[in-house]
């Protein structure tokens, strides 16, 4: 389980690095926001709490509020 856990820190730590360095951006803004990070997130053992700690974190340092669906032209 060690090395699932450690496979999934790795798939999250490197789709927020891509999202921040404006790579694949909408591949890492699905995972980020879907059901991708939501399994990596129970298996690591964030709760719901830490997830939006770990998207608001990427969001803040990455100038992303335009995709923020919160922030979208209606």
């Amino acid at each position: 389980m060690d090395s699932l856990k450690s496979l999934c820190e790795a798939i999250v730590l490197q789709s927020m690095e891509e999202l921040l360095s404006k790579k694949h951006v909408k591949e890492n803004m699905d995972f980020l926001l879907g059901e991708g990070m939501d399994i990596c997130s129970s298996i690591i053992g964030l709760d719901r709490t830490q997830q939006e700690e770990v998207l608001d974190f990427t969001f803040r340092h990455g100038n992303f509020n335009e995709l923020k669906p919160s922030t979208r032209a209606a």
